[in-house]
């Protein structure tokens, strides 16, 4: 893998309590099987031995980036997979914002699943283009996994969670995901994360991180340098889903985390 990837896969990270770190540019990354063994989310694991079925992936090609999140279910396949052939894949021919952006995105997204292979395995997927230089970005999401920007107006969720999955047996419709476009303004965060962190209290996420928990955390931090301290809240980020919030339990599931800085012009 080249020095402008960087590919994450839940299968090389299954120590309880432990986040795993990677960086490229801009972008943080977080990826942890969470931090209690005995998780009611194991149930739901196709391979009780391999129990972390997130992944994450950054690509980097001049001033454009690709950042993904991916969270299967009964089985990591769907989400390994997927983002080792989009780690493969060319970029787009067209930056986010430029007219056919979005066409050339969906075909990319449905390219990756194929060849079909006959698993039962599902996996939640987000995938974001973004041009470093205009702070634009053009995302296609689907499933439960979140994109969402921290900022002077605070933590804002930019996408609507559903119950379709990108899967290895079959092709997605088009219809199932979900367009996200946005251009950052300087000094903010975008974030992609799986629902290891908003159900760190597993299938709870009142008891959760919610969005006041994660914006006292960003103020909690040490003034400095921005690109810093949007690093440091990626740890941080994903220790406070690891201990759980306000008493509760923590930790119950993957956590796959992205945050990128977007600076100054």
């Amino acid at each position: 893998m080249n020095s402008d990837v960087l590919l994450m896969l839940g299968h090389d990270h299954i120590e309880y309590g432990k986040i795993s770190h990677g960086s490229l540019g801009p972008v943080t990354a977080c990826l942890s099987v969470g931090a209690d063994a005995d998780s009611p989310s194991l149930a739901f694991k196709a391979d009780k031995s391999r129990p972390n079925e997130d992944a994450l992936l950054v690509k980097r090609h001049g001033d454009l980036y690709i950042l993904a999140v991916a969270d299967s279910h009964f089985g990591l396949e769907a989400s390994h997979r997927l983002l080792e052939r989009l780690a493969e894949r060319d970029f787009p021919s067209m930056g986010p914002g430029e007219e056919g952006a979005r066409r050339e995105l969906m075909e990319l997204c449905l390219q990756i699943q194929r060849p079909y292979e006959p698993v039962m395995s599902g996996t939640t997927l987000i995938v974001a283009l973004y041009d470093a230089r205009s702070g634009y970005v053009l995302a296609l999401t689907t499933g439960d996994s979140t994109l969402a920007t921290l900022s002077k107006a605070g933590w804002t969720v930019h996408n609507q969670h559903n119950n379709e999955y990108a899967r290895l047996d079959r092709l997605s419709y088009p219809d199932v995901w979900e367009q996200v476009e946005l251009t950052l303004e300087p000094g903010t965060l975008l974030a992609l994360h799986t629902d290891g962190l908003d159900e760190c209290h597993y299938r709870k996420p009142e008891t959760s991180l919610l969005s006041h928990h994660i914006e006292n955390l960003w103020e909690s931090l040490p003034q400095g340098a921005l690109e810093r301290r949007a690093s440091r809240f990626a740890t941080s980020l994903a220790q406070a889903a690891l201990d759980g919030v306000d008493g509760h339990p923590g930790g119950q599931d993957n956590i796959a985390l992205l945050v990128l800085f977007h600076g100054e012009d």
